[in-house]
């Protein structure tokens, strides 16, 4: 075999080891705030979801943006720190948490939070979530990689491209985010057109 060729096998560990990992929304717990609850005057919420990507064998990075108070609206630079705490677990009740931490959201990163997980099984499922005083985020399942000398007999992916907010109601997001069946979603695009409103696309005289 040359420098040049791949096998399938280096082809799927590498795909996965550099995928999106799969997002599939779950319930809150009980005691959550609704996602579209607005925050109080002293108290946060979570208005923009939560997300996993860049799993590795032991590890994947968590996301989310919280809104401390309400006019810390995305790109004003308003808004207190906030601590966000973390928490990933085996079962969807998070009675087996397996890995937390807390990271402080500030107005300098647009109160985004991004968390960077390890100490993880390879090829395993987690659940995952956000906690701000009484606010918790929507839970999400997300996956690590495969161990780099494992035997892969197939990956299943979803692939989503560009999206314009003002074509449809992007029912094809939902229906990934309801299947199983994924390993990981590539995006391939832009996930919103940076258009004003009615610009794009440019109408022809």
């Amino acid at each position: 075999m040359t420098s040049h060729d791949i096998s399938r096998r280096t082809a799927v560990t590498a795909v996965a080891a550099t995928a999106t990992a799969a997002l599939i929304p779950l319930a809150a717990a009980p005691a959550a705030l609704a996602d579209s609850d607005p925050p109080g005057p002293s108290r946060p919420a979570f208005l923009h979801g939560v997300a996993s990507g860049d799993p590795l064998p032991d590890g994947i990075l968590l996301w989310t943006r919280v809104t401390p108070v309400p006019d810390a609206v995305p790109g004003s630079g308003r808004g207190p720190a906030v601590d966000v705490d973390w928490q990933v677990a085996e079962d969807a009740g998070f009675t087996k948490v397996v890995a937390r931490g807390t990271v402080t959201a500030t107005a300098a990163h647009d109160h985004t939070v991004k968390a960077d997980v390890r100490g993880l099984r390879p090829a395993t499922g987690y659940f995952y979530r956000f906690t701000a005083g009484d606010a918790v985020s929507p839970a999400a399942r997300t996956r690590t990689a495969p161990a780099h000398d494992a035997a892969t007999a197939g990956l299943r992916f979803g692939v989503v491209s560009c999206a314009n907010w003002e074509s449809g109601h992007f029912s094809a997001y939902r229906h990934l985010a309801a299947r199983k069946d994924l390993d990981a979603v590539f995006h391939l695009g832009d996930y919103i057109y940076e258009y004003g409103t009615g610009e794009y696309p440019v109408p022809y005289s």
